[in-house]
């Protein structure tokens, strides 16, 4: 998995990055990369998956297309 704290050495891609997911438990938050926090302090996301799709869609990114994963 990759870090998703924002401490890459790509700029532009953190730049455009408002949002993004961390595991807290066994679930996952969102968190706004400005401040680290979690924006939603009650909500968790199960799946990796459902996280990631909640951050595309407030980040205003549309999702990867998924075609070469399924057999």
């Amino acid at each position: 998995m990759q870090s998703n704290n924002g401490s890459g050495s790509n700029s532009a891609a953190t730049s455009s990055r408002r949002y993004y997911y961390r595991r807290h438990g066994r679930d996952f938050e969102i968190c706004e990369t400005a401040t680290g926090q979690a924006i939603f302090p009650y909500i968790r996301f199960r799946s990796q998956e459902e996280a990631k799709n909640k951050v595309y869609e407030m980040n205003g990114w549309k999702p990867k297309n998924k075609s070469h994963e399924q057999n």
